[in-house]
């Protein structure tokens, strides 16, 4: 982010940027955030949102926010600092829009306090249920697998088109090649699933360890709320669970992550037996995701 843009963003939120002190916050990929330090000590998050300037999407993620900081959680949302005008985010000269959060106390959680993790993301998953907006949520569900970014537009073709024609790809064409053959047999799975009437609410739709802060081994907080979706209820733990299929002992991982979510989570036998697939989804709905960024100018393919 460039030195005006920051000082435009800071511009609408403190009087003056005189005692601001600013410095680069790990992670980001999809927008840009850093953390601002006043003269008396306080810290906060500027995010500036790199989503192609879609104000629909950061309107309805802070309006969930607010409905579920009246919620008796265990743990803290994100919460917004109104800007002057009283406002939780405002719109740069740019067309992006810029917000700045209250920073929520402790570390990301990792791969460690897993059944603590398992019972914050069963908690937020029945917190969203109650959560009602009064408008369609503006993220594709992942079962569209194709609309997931609208630079390919639901076209499967400018998927497939963009990743054969793409040279940043030279060097691993082996492996995209699996990824892709993964991605046509996942197409054909697709209809199968959504005739099975799986239950469908709002999902946070990133829910993993990458997106908790943890703080004496229990949740701090659930951060990145910027991909809700009206989504299969299974999703949010197929989304969580993925994050674990690579630790060394994934299965006792995921025994340990499912004793946490039980505890505030449900799920039928139905979805149940699908969460495989839904996990299969997620991983190749982030390929399709960073391969439409890369067409839309937002990312290069090198974050593939």
């Amino acid at each position: 982010m460039s030195t005006g843009l920051e000082a435009e963003a800071l511009s609408w939120f403190f009087p003056a940027a005189n005692g601001l002190r600013t410095s680069p916050c790990k992670g980001g990929i999809n927008n840009t955030v850093t953390y601002v330090d006043t003269s008396g000590g306080t810290r906060y998050v500027l995010r500036v949102s790199n989503n192609g300037n879609k104000t629909d999407k950061v309107a309805f993620e802070h309006e969930v926010l607010r409905q579920l900081s009246e919620q008796a959680l265990s743990f803290q949302v994100p919460r917004a600092l109104p800007s002057k005008a009283g406002r939780p985010f405002e719109l740069l000269s740019n067309g992006a829009a810029c917000c700045v959060w209250h920073l929520i106390p402790g570390a990301l959680a990792g791969s460690g306090s897993i059944e603590a993790v398992g019972r914050a993301v069963g908690e937020v998953s029945t917190a969203l249920a109650k959560v009602h907006v009064g408008r369609a949520a503006p993220n594709p569900p992942y079962c569209d697998l194709f609309v997931v970014h609208e630079a390919l537009a639901g076209d499967p073709q400018r998927f497939y088109q963009a990743v054969e024609q793409e040279a940043g790809l030279g060097g691993v064409r082996q492996e995209v090649g699996v990824l892709v053959g993964a991605v046509r047999r996942l197409e054909g799975r697709l209809a199968t699933l959504e005739s099975l009437g799986l239950p469908k609410q709002l999902i946070h739709g990133d829910l993993h360890y990458d997106n908790i802060l943890v703080s004496g081994g229990q949740v701090a907080g659930v951060l990145d709320f910027e991909f809700l979706a009206h989504d299969y209820r299974a999703m949010e733990l197929a989304i969580a669970l993925s994050k674990y299929i690579g630790e060394d002992d994934p299965l006792q991982c995921c025994r340990q992550f499912m004793a946490g979510f039980a505890q505030h989570g449900r799920l039928t036998p139905e979805e149940q037996r699908v969460v495989p697939d839904l996990i299969q989804l997620r991983i190749l709905s982030n390929v399709v995701w960073f391969v439409g960024r890369a067409v839309a100018g937002e990312d290069s393919i090198a974050s593939l």
